[in-house]
């Protein structure tokens, strides 16, 4: 058995959201803050401004960067409330 990687058999997807990931989560971030309260701005919505200032992005891409955000705003709230960090 060999413990070498074939790097043919990449195993990662979504190189272009890779690429970007930090910009768009910069870019998130304050709509899904803002967002907390009063869901003013539909997933639908946010999704075409993630298309529009990133268009390079497929829409499988887009709804991994809007689920990502909105998961670590959570987690984000639920330690704080419980008044635990890590």
């Amino acid at each position: 058995m060999s413990n070498t990687i074939d790097a043919s058999s990449e195993r990662r997807q979504y190189h272009e959201l890779r690429k970007v990931f930090v910009s768009c989560c910069d870019f998130l971030a304050p709509i899904v803050v803002a967002n907390e309260k009063a869901k003013t701005v539909s997933s639908f919505a946010m999704a075409r401004m993630v298309a529009d200032r990133f268009p390079g992005l497929s829409s499988a891409e887009i709804h991994i960067a809007i689920m990502t955000v909105e998961k670590l705003d959570h987690q984000t709230r639920m330690r704080s409330l419980s008044g635990k960090s890590s």
